[in-house]
């Protein structure tokens, strides 16, 4: 998997200027755009290295054709009338099962209904502070949304991940199916799977935990 996902900072800890209450009330997650594109592809060339990194052509493919499987954690400008987001974190799919030699295989194919993560990366500056599993809980929700609507849900979510990554992956519900082959010479990496709620049961769940935030009071 081309991945550079932090270890899972609600137990490492750590902190920094991007923990602050300023920092989290302007991030902001939404569908990549076409313009988005630039700035993943800097940060997909800094994070990985050249084997796993995705090219600017495979970005837009996948934006193009994924549109929406690639979603964008954003900080908003602190200048209101400064409407240029920051990207400072990024997970791109597309609907695809690995070859039989655990081989990245990069197109979309519809019809398909495993969705597979091919990157997942965060600004150096904004790791170990939280926003890696955020952005992992705010995808799987998408997916559920995006199930409710679809012909063709989707029936599970798939990756590659390496050792210390799994801690983040665990904790975001995914389990870890078996170890893989040695991907592009960077070691032995894991398939993990999360498989994903029935629309019906997500509906139920999501319209349970509505009601159960709501403060009741007797008359």
């Amino acid at each position: 998997m081309e991945s550079e996902a932090e270890a899972d900072p609600m137990i490492n800890g750590g902190g920094s200027v991007s923990g602050s209450a300023d920092f989290w009330s302007r991030v902001k997650y939404r569908t990549a755009t076409p313009t988005d594109i630039l700035q993943v592809f800097d940060m997909e060339q800094e994070a990985l290295s050249k084997e796993e990194a995705a090219s600017k052509n495979d970005l837009r493919y996948r934006q193009h054709h994924a549109a929406p499987f690639f979603r964008c954690a954003v900080l908003e400008h602190e200048d209101e009338e400064n409407d240029e987001d920051i990207v400072i974190g990024y997970i791109s799919s597309t609907r695809c099962e690995p070859d039989e030699n655990d081989l990245f295989v990069t197109s979309h194919h519809p019809e398909i209904s495993s969705l597979m993560i091919h990157s997942m990366v965060i600004r150096n500056e904004y790791r170990h502070n939280g926003l890696g599993k955020y952005m992992v809980q705010n995808y799987v929700e998408s997916l559920q949304e995006f199930n409710e609507t679809a012909e063709n849900p989707i029936d599970r979510v798939i990756l590659f991940a390496k050792e210390n990554q799994l801690i983040l992956y665990l904790h975001c519900g995914f389990s870890v199916l078996r170890p893989s082959r040695d991907l592009n010479g960077s070691g032995i990496q894991y398939f993990l799977e999360r498989k994903l709620e029935e629309p019906s049961l997500f509906k139920k769940n999501r319209h349970d935990n509505e009601v159960g935030g709501m403060e009741c009071y007797i008359v």
